[in-house]
Protein backbone atom coordinates (compact mmCIF):
# COMPACT_ATOMS: atom_id res chain seq x y z
CA UNK A 1 0.00 0.00 0.00
CA UNK A 2 2.92 2.61 0.86
CA UNK A 3 4.42 1.64 -2.53
CA UNK A 4 1.41 2.22 -4.23
CA UNK A 5 1.36 6.13 -2.68
CA UNK A 6 4.82 6.81 -2.89
CA UNK A 7 4.30 6.05 -6.89
CA UNK A 8 0.91 7.52 -6.86
CA UNK A 9 2.68 10.93 -5.54
CA UNK A 10 5.62 10.79 -7.62
CA UNK A 11 2.92 10.61 -10.59
CA UNK A 12 1.26 13.39 -9.08
CA UNK A 13 3.81 16.07 -8.60
CA UNK A 14 6.17 15.06 -11.97
CA UNK A 15 3.25 15.78 -14.30
CA UNK A 16 3.08 18.84 -16.08
CA UNK A 17 6.77 20.08 -14.48
CA UNK A 18 9.47 20.95 -15.78
CA UNK A 19 12.66 18.44 -15.21
CA UNK A 20 15.95 19.38 -15.64
CA UNK A 21 18.40 16.51 -15.07
CA UNK A 22 21.94 16.34 -15.05
CA UNK A 23 23.40 14.57 -17.92
CA UNK A 24 26.78 14.07 -19.41
CA UNK A 25 27.16 15.00 -22.72
CA UNK A 26 30.55 14.18 -23.01
CA UNK A 27 32.01 10.21 -24.24
CA UNK A 28 32.65 8.24 -21.66
CA UNK A 29 36.59 7.66 -20.63
CA UNK A 30 36.26 4.04 -21.59
CA UNK A 31 34.48 4.22 -24.84
CA UNK A 32 36.87 6.90 -25.79
CA UNK A 33 39.82 4.23 -25.87
CA UNK A 34 37.49 1.91 -27.60
CA UNK A 35 37.35 4.54 -30.56
CA UNK A 36 41.02 5.40 -30.26
CA UNK A 37 41.67 1.17 -31.24
CA UNK A 38 39.45 1.91 -34.34
CA UNK A 39 42.10 3.96 -36.14
CA UNK A 40 43.65 2.40 -39.18
CA UNK A 41 46.54 3.69 -41.06
CA UNK A 42 43.90 3.00 -44.45
CA UNK A 43 41.56 6.32 -43.43
CA UNK A 44 42.64 9.88 -43.23
CA UNK A 45 40.80 13.29 -41.32
CA UNK A 46 37.58 14.36 -42.42
CA UNK A 47 35.78 17.67 -42.27
CA UNK A 48 32.22 17.22 -40.81
CA UNK A 49 28.89 18.44 -41.50
CA UNK A 50 26.04 18.29 -39.75
CA UNK A 51 22.17 17.88 -41.54
CA UNK A 52 20.39 19.67 -40.47
CA UNK A 53 23.10 22.21 -38.78
CA UNK A 54 20.93 23.03 -35.67
CA UNK A 55 21.03 18.94 -34.56
CA UNK A 56 24.22 19.22 -32.20
CA UNK A 57 21.97 21.85 -30.49
CA UNK A 58 18.77 20.06 -30.04
CA UNK A 59 17.25 19.73 -27.03
CA UNK A 60 13.58 17.23 -26.97
CA UNK A 61 10.67 18.36 -24.47
CA UNK A 62 8.81 14.82 -23.63
CA UNK A 63 7.88 12.39 -21.40
CA UNK A 64 8.71 9.23 -19.69
CA UNK A 65 7.15 6.37 -21.82
CA UNK A 66 6.10 4.15 -18.32
CA UNK A 67 3.99 4.53 -15.86
CA UNK A 68 6.08 7.21 -13.36
CA UNK A 69 6.81 10.76 -15.39
CA UNK A 70 4.23 10.58 -18.27
CA UNK A 71 2.84 13.91 -17.90
CA UNK A 72 6.47 15.40 -17.11
CA UNK A 73 8.53 18.37 -19.38
CA UNK A 74 11.66 16.40 -19.29
CA UNK A 75 14.94 18.34 -20.93
CA UNK A 76 16.64 15.76 -23.24
CA UNK A 77 19.45 16.60 -24.76
CA UNK A 78 19.18 14.20 -27.69
CA UNK A 79 21.10 16.28 -30.27
CA UNK A 80 23.69 17.73 -28.00
CA UNK A 81 24.59 14.58 -26.48
CA UNK A 82 24.84 12.47 -29.59
CA UNK A 83 26.61 14.87 -31.07
CA UNK A 84 28.91 15.46 -29.01
CA UNK A 85 29.80 11.96 -28.10
CA UNK A 86 29.79 10.94 -31.76
CA UNK A 87 32.41 13.94 -32.65
CA UNK A 88 34.87 12.78 -30.03
CA UNK A 89 34.56 9.48 -31.25
CA UNK A 90 35.22 10.34 -34.94
CA UNK A 91 38.28 12.67 -33.78
CA UNK A 92 40.24 9.78 -31.75
CA UNK A 93 39.49 7.46 -34.18
CA UNK A 94 38.84 8.78 -37.95
CA UNK A 95 40.41 12.27 -37.18
CA UNK A 96 38.46 15.53 -37.65
CA UNK A 97 40.15 18.41 -39.19
CA UNK A 98 37.78 21.51 -40.27
CA UNK A 99 40.17 22.26 -43.15
CA UNK A 100 40.24 18.55 -45.08
CA UNK A 101 39.73 18.05 -48.44
CA UNK A 102 37.66 14.96 -47.42
CA UNK A 103 34.11 15.55 -46.26
CA UNK A 104 31.89 13.45 -44.15
CA UNK A 105 28.28 14.40 -44.24
CA UNK A 106 25.88 13.42 -41.54
CA UNK A 107 22.28 13.68 -42.37
CA UNK A 108 20.01 12.85 -39.26
CA UNK A 109 16.51 11.13 -40.92
CA UNK A 110 15.38 10.60 -37.68
CA UNK A 111 17.12 11.05 -34.20
CA UNK A 112 14.89 9.71 -30.94
CA UNK A 113 15.25 8.58 -27.67
CA UNK A 114 12.81 7.23 -24.89
CA UNK A 115 13.20 6.19 -21.09
CA UNK A 116 11.26 5.78 -17.70
CA UNK A 117 11.84 6.96 -14.78
CA UNK A 118 12.17 4.33 -11.96
CA UNK A 119 8.79 3.79 -9.61
CA UNK A 120 11.20 3.51 -6.78
CA UNK A 121 12.88 7.07 -6.64
CA UNK A 122 10.88 10.20 -4.70
CA UNK A 123 9.92 12.94 -6.78
CA UNK A 124 12.77 15.22 -5.91
CA UNK A 125 15.28 13.57 -7.80
CA UNK A 126 13.75 11.46 -10.32
CA UNK A 127 15.49 8.55 -11.67
CA UNK A 128 16.04 6.77 -14.88
CA UNK A 129 15.84 3.03 -15.13
CA UNK A 130 15.31 2.55 -18.14
CA UNK A 131 16.83 4.06 -21.53
CA UNK A 132 16.39 3.61 -25.52
CA UNK A 133 17.74 5.70 -28.45
CA UNK A 134 17.69 4.48 -32.13
CA UNK A 135 19.76 6.90 -35.14
CA UNK A 136 18.74 6.75 -38.41
CA UNK A 137 21.74 8.54 -40.58
CA UNK A 138 22.48 9.33 -43.87
CA UNK A 139 26.45 9.31 -44.59
CA UNK A 140 27.81 10.99 -47.73
CA UNK A 141 31.94 11.24 -47.72
CA UNK A 142 33.32 12.33 -50.34
CA UNK A 143 30.09 11.86 -52.78
CA UNK A 144 29.44 8.26 -51.72
CA UNK A 145 26.36 7.65 -49.74
CA UNK A 146 25.29 4.74 -47.47
CA UNK A 147 22.66 4.70 -44.76
CA UNK A 148 22.28 3.38 -41.27
CA UNK A 149 20.44 2.67 -38.05
CA UNK A 150 21.87 2.63 -34.69
CA UNK A 151 19.86 1.21 -31.86
CA UNK A 152 20.96 1.09 -27.85
CA UNK A 153 18.62 0.17 -25.07
CA UNK A 154 19.71 -0.26 -21.57
CA UNK A 155 17.69 -1.18 -18.39
CA UNK A 156 18.66 -0.77 -14.15
CA UNK A 157 17.74 -4.04 -12.19
CA UNK A 158 17.87 -2.45 -9.14
CA UNK A 159 15.19 -0.69 -7.33
CA UNK A 160 14.94 2.67 -7.25
CA UNK A 161 17.95 3.36 -9.90
CA UNK A 162 21.19 3.09 -9.18
CA UNK A 163 21.50 6.75 -10.84
CA UNK A 164 19.33 9.84 -12.44
CA UNK A 165 20.54 9.59 -15.90
CA UNK A 166 23.53 6.87 -16.41
CA UNK A 167 21.58 4.62 -18.37
CA UNK A 168 20.59 7.28 -20.99
CA UNK A 169 24.39 8.17 -20.72
CA UNK A 170 25.39 4.58 -21.47
CA UNK A 171 22.98 4.49 -24.22
CA UNK A 172 24.16 7.48 -26.12
CA UNK A 173 28.05 5.96 -25.88
CA UNK A 174 27.27 3.09 -27.21
CA UNK A 175 24.90 5.17 -30.23
CA UNK A 176 28.25 6.74 -30.90
CA UNK A 177 30.60 4.25 -30.77
CA UNK A 178 28.43 2.56 -33.34
CA UNK A 179 28.48 4.93 -35.69
CA UNK A 180 32.43 5.07 -35.03
CA UNK A 181 32.79 1.68 -36.23
CA UNK A 182 30.70 2.15 -39.10
CA UNK A 183 32.40 5.34 -40.35
CA UNK A 184 35.42 3.45 -39.89
CA UNK A 185 35.00 0.60 -42.00
CA UNK A 186 33.47 2.65 -44.60
CA UNK A 187 36.04 5.38 -44.98
CA UNK A 188 38.76 2.36 -45.24
CA UNK A 189 37.08 0.99 -48.27
CA UNK A 190 35.57 4.14 -49.90
CA UNK A 191 37.42 5.99 -52.76
CA UNK A 192 38.71 9.64 -52.16
CA UNK A 193 37.82 12.60 -53.83
CA UNK A 194 40.27 15.29 -53.24
CA UNK A 195 38.43 18.88 -53.23
CA UNK A 196 35.06 17.58 -52.82
CA UNK A 197 33.73 20.25 -51.57
CA UNK A 198 34.33 22.46 -54.96
CA UNK A 199 32.54 19.77 -56.88
CA UNK A 200 29.94 20.44 -59.31
CA UNK A 201 28.48 17.43 -57.49
CA UNK A 202 28.73 18.98 -54.01
CA UNK A 203 27.19 22.24 -55.49
CA UNK A 204 24.07 20.72 -56.40
CA UNK A 205 23.73 18.81 -53.37
CA UNK A 206 23.78 21.94 -51.41
CA UNK A 207 21.02 23.63 -53.57
CA UNK A 208 18.72 21.06 -53.67
CA UNK A 209 19.11 20.64 -49.75
CA UNK A 210 18.61 24.51 -49.57
CA UNK A 211 15.55 23.90 -51.99
CA UNK A 212 13.65 21.29 -49.67
CA UNK A 213 14.04 23.20 -46.47
CA UNK A 214 12.63 26.73 -48.35
CA UNK A 215 9.60 24.28 -49.44
CA UNK A 216 9.32 22.35 -45.54
CA UNK A 217 9.41 25.76 -44.21
CA UNK A 218 6.96 27.21 -46.97
CA UNK A 219 4.30 23.64 -46.16
CA UNK A 220 5.32 24.92 -42.39
CA UNK A 221 4.00 28.65 -42.93
CA UNK A 222 0.72 27.40 -44.88
CA UNK A 223 -0.29 24.69 -42.14
CA UNK A 224 -0.03 27.19 -39.50
CA UNK A 225 -1.98 29.97 -41.29
CA UNK A 226 -4.81 27.67 -41.96
CA UNK A 227 -4.82 26.80 -38.27
CA UNK A 228 -4.82 30.00 -37.24
CA UNK A 229 -7.69 30.96 -39.82
CA UNK A 230 -9.71 27.44 -38.06
CA UNK A 231 -9.17 28.53 -34.55
CA UNK A 232 -10.35 32.46 -35.55
CA UNK A 233 -13.61 30.79 -37.40
CA UNK A 234 -14.18 28.65 -34.49
CA UNK A 235 -13.42 31.41 -32.25
CA UNK A 236 -16.26 33.88 -33.99
CA UNK A 237 -18.55 30.91 -34.00
CA UNK A 238 -18.90 30.78 -30.28
CA UNK A 239 -19.97 34.40 -29.85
Amino acid sequence: MVKWLAMLLCVVSMTGCAINLPFNNRLDYSRVSEAKRLASPKTTPVALEWVPVTFPTRIDIQGASGFVGGGSNTRIPTGVALSNRILEALDVSVGIDPASKHLLEMNILNAETKFEYSAGMSNITPGIDYGWCSLDIEFDYDGSVWSEKFVSEEKDPTIGASSQTALLDKVWDNIALQVAKNVNTKVAELPRQENYRESEQYRRKKVERLQKIAAEETEKARLKKEAEEAFARAARGRY
